[in-house]
């Protein structure tokens, strides 16, 4: 019965283990299953209820968006697709008789690209990043006792975590600081030194449990985290100074108050302290080596001791200041903006003096990664940027050089800093149109003596231009004469009669697609022309005894063209304003008999406009339209007014012209 009963446990500890194996097995089997329905999953599920997935296109593309490149898949397709804007890249694919659904796996993969379906809808946006746990550096030898430590603002609650579970000791903290930002990093010290160095150095109290556990919590209320700082690190040294000074018979107070706050800070406060004195007493407590030179500094006499030289002040250089937690030469810099004192520093020693003395001039040579440089840029920065400075441009660099006060080169280096950004780069595209409409329409007869044709020619079908031989018209003559109606002669051998009926309609469409580029806030420009050429005499008459005529022939030009002129800016929405400037000529016929001596004519259409448009948007201008209508006529007085009797007693031509310009635009930011 014993062994029964053992047997029984066996086989049941094994039932549960295997259990509990099959159910590890079976979650990590669901879980792989889970990953496997990746993008091309989605994509062939929902192509079985949409069909314009499964829809073949062909398509190629170079050098375009993304968006572009979809939108034209949604086109040729049918697709609902929406392209989130954070997806800007560029795309060169060659597609023939690709499944859409395929495309789109392909898309999705090749670009790291997420997609979600709503619907019918497909949208694709940018894979998000995950983000990086916030994590430090613990290394632990447990044999020696030696612990590394890298914390970089890491919350405290993470940083106990990971120290416990590197080290295996229990280390936990108050609630209330559980979100305090540590920084600490050291090497090679025991665990219990390392565990005071940190929390002293991020103003935090450690306390050793009977257990082996170590807790952390906040400094109490009344004592001063900056005050213990400078105790513990500073305890050698003098941190604070007040100064009050009396001069003369009349009493001249100031106050000066500096504190270290750190290795390389400290704050002050200063009130009508004066300037030397305020510098003078600020690298004593820092220990900073300086020397001030000079006979009258800023209105100040000087008198040397030993090596150095010091100042007393002078009533009209004082300051008043509050100062907390700054280095030694940002101090320096705020101090002495706007005065006739610079500095310098040479090797560990500052000098202090006159911004005149050569010791605080240099040469520097600022390089700009964005903007060209060249003369128009010099020229055009303020002169108060400038200054006394002497700039020159190096073009082979892409620098300026600069010479003057190192101060003064400092400020105008901020300043370059601050205009050399990233400019967009803008291609304009440009559709032009040009229509020219006509119609002609010329009727009438002509009859006279002169040069004869032999026999009768010209047309009757579609319109009407004969031209009668004498031959002819007499033949018509006789033909009439045998109606009995009238008996007419002949006519004369050098007669001819030209009988003209024709109305000719013509259209000329013009169009052309140029594309510019050009940086924001610059012209782009586009002009399109001919040039006609006429004769110019000059005639010069010598008097003398014998006068003598010289002439001077010279060819001068006319030009007649289309030119467009386009300046964008873009806004911070991307937005793209766009200045136009849109003027076209066209010449005339000559005038006179010499038409090679008499200049073209000309006429000119121009329009400005300030238009705002969305990148990519395309906008149309137009109305640039000319008519013209054009009427001669030549004929017997009188009777080429009466009505009917006009066709034949004159020959008339008119002419009407129509002339329409529209220009489409379209603005995209490539850069």
């Amino acid at each position: 019965m014993r062994n029964l009963r053992r047997l029984f446990l066996i086989v049941f500890a094994v039932s549960c283990l295997s259990f509990k194996v099959f159910s590890q097995n079976g979650s990590d089997t669901l879980t792989v299953h889970k990953d496997s329905i990746d993008i091309s999953q989605k994509i062939e599920q929902l192509a079985k209820g949409v069909e314009a997935l499964n829809k073949t296109i062909d398509i190629t593309v170079s050098n375009v968006s993304i968006q572009e490149f979809v939108r034209s898949v949604a086109n040729l397709s049918g697709l609902n697709i929406n392209v989130s804007p954070e997806l800007n890249f560029i795309v060169v694919n060659n597609f023939t008789k690709v499944r859409v659904a395929d495309l789109l796996i392909f898309l999705c993969k090749q670009y790291n690209i997420e997609i979600s379906i709503v619907g019918n809808i497909v949208d694709l946006y940018k894979t998000p990043k995950s983000p990086k746990p916030l994590r430090g550096v613990v290394e632990y030898n447990k044999s020696q006792d030696q612990i590394n430590l890298d914390f970089q603002n890491i919350p405290l609650a993470i940083v106990t975590r990971q120290i416990v579970t590197e080290t295996d000791k229990n280390v936990f903290a108050e609630p209330d600081i559980q979100n305090k930002l540590i920084n600490i990093y050291l090497q090679k010290q025991s665990f219990i030194s390392a565990m005071e160095n940190l929390t002293k150095a991020n103003n935090l109290e450690l306390e050793k449990n009977d257990d082996g556990s170590f807790f952390i919590k906040d400094l109490p209320k009344l004592q001063n985290p900056i005050t213990q700082q400078n105790n513990d690190s500073y305890g050698r040294q003098q941190n604070s100074s007040s100064v009050r000074k009396n001069t003369g018979s009349s009493t001249d107070k100031y106050d000066l108050n500096i504190t270290k706050t750190g290795p390389k800070t400290f704050s002050i406060s200063a009130v009508d302290a004066p300037l030397l004195d305020v510098i003078r007493e600020v690298s004593k407590q820092c220990g900073i080596n300086y020397f001030i030179t000079g006979n009258n500094v800023e209105g100040t006499q000087s008198t040397k001791t030993q090596s150095q030289t010091y100042s007393s002040s002078s009533s009209n250089s004082t300051v008043t200041m509050t100062l907390t937690n700054v280095e030694y030469e940002d101090f320096l810099k705020g101090l002495l903006i706007g005065r006739e004192l610079s500095y310098a520093k040479d090797d560990n020693i500052y000098i202090i003096g006159q911004k005149n003395l050569d010791k605080f001039n240099s040469t520097r040579i600022i390089k700009f990664e964005n903007r060209p440089v060249d003369s128009s840029l010099i020229s055009r920065l303020p002169t108060d940027i400038k200054g006394d400075l002497n700039l020159k441009e190096f073009s082979d660099l892409n620098s300026i050089i600069v010479t003057g006060s190192q101060e003064k080169i400092r400020f105008f280096e901020n300043f370059c800093r601050l205009i050399d950004k990233s400019v967009p780069v803008i291609m304009i595209e440009l559709i032009i149109i040009d229509v020219n409409k006509t119609i002609t329409t010329a009727t009438g007869i002509d009859a006279g003596l002169g040069a004869v044709p032999e026999k009768s020619t010209g047309q009757i079908f579609p319109g009407v231009d004969v031209k009668l031989s004498t031959k002819g018209i007499n033949s018509l003559i006789q033909k009439f004469n045998g109606l009995g109606l009238a008996n007419l002669g002949n006519v004369s051998k050098d007669f001819y009669l030209n009988i003209k009926a024709l109305e000719s309609d013509g259209v000329i469409k013009i169009r052309s697609t140029p594309i510019l580029s050009t940086i924001n806030g610059n012209i782009a420009k586009i002009s399109i022309g001919s040039t006609e050429y006429y004769l110019e005499v000059n005639s010069n008459i010598t008097a003398g005894q014998t006068s003598v005529v010289s002439e001077n022939k010279t060819y001068k030009s006319l030009e007649a063209k289309l030119e467009i002129l386009i300046k964008p800016f873009v806004s911070g929405d991307e937005s793209i304003t766009l200045d136009v400037s849109v003027s076209q000529s066209n010449f005339t016929p000559r005038i006179g008999d010499q038409k090679l001596l008499a200049p073209p004519g000309k006429v000119s259409r121009d329009f400005k406009s300030k238009i705002r448009v969305q990148n990519q948007d395309m906008v149309l201008l137009g109305g640039l339209e000319e008519i013209s209508n054009k009427e001669t006529s030549s004929g017997v007085p009188i009777l080429q007014r009466i009505p009917i009797l006009k066709w034949i007693f004159s020959s008339r031509s008119k002419e009407k012209k129509d002339t329409k310009l529209n220009i489409f635009i379209r603005p995209t930011i490539i850069g």
